[in-house]
């Protein structure tokens, strides 16, 4: 299972791995709503989330960018 927080990920383009990224897997939230005498739980469904904190690849030199495009398709 993955955990979140900061990560290195290799480069799609030259495969080292020496990107730094902010990785917070697929998870659920429960919400508790309260109204005028009632409350009730609602569960919202998260996606993936994933920001890349390196500007520049070491290695190749390509932009945060290009990486971007390369790893989230």
């Amino acid at each position: 299972m993955w955990q979140s927080g900061d990560q290195t990920w290799c480069c799609p383009f030259c495969q080292a791995q020496v990107i730094k990224v902010f990785y917070r897997p697929a998870h659920r939230e429960i919400k508790t709503v309260r109204g005028s005498g009632q409350s009730a739980s609602e569960t919202h469904h998260k996606p993936p989330e994933v920001k890349i904190l390196t500007p520049v690849c070491p290695s190749c030199g390509k932009s945060k960018k290009e990486i971007e495009e390369k790893l989230l398709y």
